[in-house]
């Protein structure tokens, strides 16, 4: 093969003079290291300018003219030939891998060169076209004669032990890439709210803000329709933001079945998580071996459909009380473990408002946002009835069939 240096002006290009012999076109080399050489030296002895950018190395002919693309129909059989012997032959295999492996290390030797110069002090920066002559400067030094022996030995010796430095700090690098990108993304996660489609207040936004917790309260069946609610809202909301990112929930409910499941809907009964929160230990216990091996990323959202039969110790005790030692519990894990919200409910027999007074509910209310569900059939169609939230803060009209007990889930696809 042979070689020839060009001036670029665009696109078009033009055979280098020789500055050793004006008016004369610069001879035409048998390598392409050679080539390299005299760039380095031409541009040490200031025969020509700095050559960044400036010249192009080209394949030639006999005349020094720039080569047409092989055919199409030659470049085919050729790459066929080349595939069929680099499968069948081990040797040549042997070959083009190492020659595969060698252009690799010479990348990363280039990038590391690279690296290691931008990085010194202000009173260490070397001229801008140092790397250009270090990297040619070995280009040329590997061009020359050389004893394979000594290669070896180089190889073994300087080469292999200063890969394995590399590839360790370049892993180490890149594992304190990813944990500061993971760490930055599970921070944007925990300050997403959650769309529970229910507003607690009559101007709240009907989302809830990751590490606060809401206690409903009221008629069991309406509780439930409310909850049941809140978790298919949620499954089909996305981050505005991140349309990509959708959210998952964790609840705790009476029963669950497995043709109820979605992909980032974890459903357990209550065989599975009554009394979850008798120590600190049970519900992280619970989530480790029920739980994280079937959610496919941390929670947004905890849901306990009755959180007075998360904690049964206190069996005899107000269901206020019951409720408040769940919520220390499973609250504490939602916001410090998980990052979620959290919502629990205490469900009651009766239709009627729920009376909250006493310092039992005082105590819910310091950790939590306690909000009564109530349902009306004023001003509603016949056979429908209205389910409240708060002081008028949510409202939602439903059959009144489906405060029948067994309704299920429908979440969506």
């Amino acid at each position: 093969m042979k070689y020839a240096i060009f001036t670029k002006d665009g696109e078009e290009k033009t055979r280098l003079e020789d500055p050793d012999n004006p008016g004369n076109e610069l001879p035409i080399f048998e390598e392409h290291e050679s080539v390299s050489a005299w760039l380095v030296e031409a541009t040490r002895l200031e025969k020509i300018p700095p050559t960044i950018g400036r010249y192009a190395i080209e394949l030639v002919d006999d005349d020094g003219y720039i080569l047409e693309e092989v055919p199409e129909e030659e470049a085919d059989l050729a790459a066929t030939d080349a595939n069929r012997l680099v499968k069948d032959n081990e040797d040549i295999c042997q070959a083009v891998g190492t020659m595969i492996a060698a252009r690799q290390m010479y990348a990363v030797a280039t990038i590391e060169l690279e690296r290691l110069l931008d990085g010194l002090s202000e009173e260490e920066k070397p001229h801008p076209m140092t790397a250009d002559v270090m990297i040619q400067t070995a280009c040329r030094m590997a061009s020359e004669p050389f004893d394979e022996n000594i290669l070896f030995q180089g190889l073994v010796e300087t080469v292999f032990p200063w890969m394995q430095k590399i590839c360790q700090k370049h892993s180490e690098e890149d594992i304190e890439t990813q944990k500061a990108e993971n760490a930055e993304a599970e921070k944007r996660r925990r300050e997403v709210k959650v769309p529970i489609g229910v507003s607690l207040d009559p101007k709240d936004d009907a989302a809830l803000t990751k590490g606060r917790h809401v206690v409903f309260v009221g008629y069991r069946p309406a509780i439930k329709v409310l909850l049941d609610h809140i978790a298919t809202t949620v499954l089909a909301a996305h981050d505005d933001d991140h349309p990509q990112r959708l959210f998952t929930v964790i609840r705790l409910i009476e029963k669950a079945s497995k043709d109820e499941m979605h992909e980032r809907l974890v459903r357990l009964g209550k065989d599975d998580w009554e009394d979850c929160t008798r120590t600190n230990e049970s519900f992280p216990k619970l989530v480790g071996e029920k739980i994280f091996s079937i959610l496919p990323a941390m929670p947004d959202l905890l849901i306990c459909d009755d959180m007075t039969h998360a904690h049964i110790g206190l069996h005899r005790s107000h269901e206020a009380t019951r409720a408040n030692e769940t919520l220390k519990r499973l609250g504490r894990w939602a916001v410090d473990d998980a990052g979620a919200a959290f919502i629990g409910a205490i469900p009651l027999s009766s239709d009627k408002p729920p009376v909250m007074m006493g310092s039992e509910w005082e105590r819910v209310r310091t950790h939590a946002v306690l909000r009564p569900v109530s349902i009306s059939r004023e001003d509603v169609p016949e056979g429908q009835v209205k389910i409240i939230v708060g002081k008028d803060a949510f409202e939602m009209v439903v059959d009144e069939e489906v405060l029948r007990p067994e309704q299920k889930l429908i979440v969506p696809e």
